[in-house]
């Protein structure tokens, strides 16, 4: 039996859980009742401690257990003879609580391509990574291949995503739809991808989409193979900044920081709808969910391992050399480009298809 503990309820956290339940026989954990709309199994069990969890993996004879929180948890997991996986960081944080979890992992579940950055991790921790790719839950039930032949109508199209109370505003919007007539646009609201409907629709019938560097949406993209321009934040986090220049070297991903002005969108779009989406294959989750399963039934952990990191290191990718920011200077050397527009309108509108 596999289980997955989940502590919180953030909506990231929940959408990797519901991909791996979706392709895994696993069950959740959780302090937290179960949420709207999970059709799985969910184990309520409330004021959680690490060994009131503990108990309930050995009552239960489970195997392995996935830990997307505190490392008290994994500690208490592995006392009592359980296999366990800790879900990584973007940007492979060493420190704090999930850095201190990773002394207690059988594997370290690493949500994004084989070819990352590197993490500066010690030996002891590079060799349990079991890379996963970009984990969602769309793009985990969505099996379809994406289409090849998206422009329709006689213009291409564009999806904008943006955070809740972020990204242009009514008046920005207008000013990039007019600089822009080849090309229609779908503003949306980023957590919108997250269940089915119209925006997700919308990604797999898209030649670009803009969007911030989230691991939920990275993994939108990835499996609609839909090229992308990753705009970060002014104030971004390690997270953000490390997931956005692994995407720019392993996928068809341009980065700029700051949202662009309308009169930069034409040249910007089509450098990036000239991207091959093929390049997000480095990123599949049906790999890493395939990688995860062979872990969670091998009897021998760290063999599995070995051969995950091995069939991952196959995996072909375009030298990072190869690549470069919009401003034309190599990626590898942070070059994420900013905008010479720096602050945004914001606005909540969406989705809007022009």
């Amino acid at each position: 039996m596999i289980a997955i503990f989940l502590p919180h309820q953030r909506r990231e956290n929940i959408d990797r859980a519901r991909a791996i339940v979706a392709n895994l026989d696993a069950s959740l954990i959780s302090p937290h009742p179960r949420p709207v709309g999970w059709t799985a199994a969910w184990v309520h069990l409330p004021g959680a401690t690490p060994n009131s969890v503990a108990a309930w993996l050995v009552q239960h004879t489970c195997s392995t257990v996935i830990m997307d929180g505190p490392p008290a948890y994994a500690r208490a997991a592995a006392e009592v003879g359980v296999r366990v996986a800790v879900i990584a960081e973007p940007g492979g944080v060493s420190g704090g609580e999930r850095g201190s979890a990773y002394a207690y992992a059988d594997a370290i579940l690493a949500p994004w391509a084989p070819q990352g950055l590197d993490l500066g991790w010690p030996a002891r921790w590079r060799d349990r990574i079991l890379h996963l790719g970009a984990i969602g839950w769309q793009a985990a039930v969505h099996t379809t291949a994406p289409s090849t032949a998206r422009r329709s109508g006689g213009r291409w199209h564009c999806l904008a995503l943006s955070p809740r109370a972020a990204g242009p505003g009514p008046r920005e919007r207008l000013a990039i739809v007019v600089e822009t007539p080849a090309w229609r646009w779908t503003f949306a609201q980023e957590q919108e991808l997250l269940e089915e409907g119209p925006v997700w629709t919308a990604l797999a019938t898209s030649e670009v989409a803009v969007c911030h560097p989230t691991s939920p949406t990275i993994a939108a993209l990835a499996a609609t193979r839909t090229p992308a321009l990753m705009v970060l934040p002014e104030r971004a986090s390690h997270a953000q900044e490390w997931l956005a220049e692994t995407a720019a070297l392993t996928a068809p991903v341009h980065v700029v920081r700051g949202w662009p002005r309308a009169g930069e969108w034409p040249t910007i779009l089509e450098r990036v709808r000239g991207l091959d989406g093929q390049r997000w294959g480095s990123w599949s989750q049906a790999a890493g969910l395939a990688r995860l399963a062979a872990f969670a039934d091998s009897e021998d952990p760290s063999s599995a391992l070995r051969v995950g990191s091995t069939a991952a290191r196959t995996e072909t990718v375009t030298p990072a050399s190869a690549h470069t920011s919009l401003a034309g200077s190599p990626v590898q050397a942070v070059s994420i480009r900013r905008s010479a527009t720096q602050t945004a309108s914001r606005g909540a509108l969406g989705p809007i298809t022009t």
